[in-house]
């Protein structure tokens, strides 16, 4: 669910910038920054519950899941919504298999646990 949000952020943006003129397209954009922000701010306590329960089981080794879950969700909102940093597919899905083989070695978590974050 929080990937989905990450991943479908920038559609309506993308749909209204095509439309819209010059003025409204500044205004959108602000628009746009603030909801990213949203999101973040939003999804950020139930992702470091997630996190924080991964802990406790023992599948996650890490200090601090409330900096974990932030750092994963700027990376995810911005390379997903594409429109802050422009990216190709491929440069998006290397990306996120970076962010993947930083997750598992950083959390201590076994290979390939998180590969549904890959972009398909």
């Amino acid at each position: 669910m929080i990937f989905q949000a990450c991943r479908n952020s920038s559609a309506e943006f993308l749909r209204d910038r095509s439309v819209e003129g010059q003025q409204n397209l500044q205004e959108n954009a602000y628009i746009h920054q603030k909801y990213m922000s949203h999101l973040i701010s939003e999804l950020k306590p139930a992702l470091t519950e997630i996190i924080q329960q991964g802990i406790v089981s023992g599948e996650i080794r890490f200090s601090n899941p409330a900096a974990l879950a932030e750092i994963v969700l700027i990376v995810l909102t911005v390379k997903l919504d594409n429109t802050l940093v422009p990216s190709t597919p491929q440069s998006i899905e290397e990306t996120i298999h970076g962010l993947i083989e930083l997750l598992e070695k950083g959390t201590d978590t076994h290979p390939g646990v998180l590969n549904y974050l890959t972009v398909r």
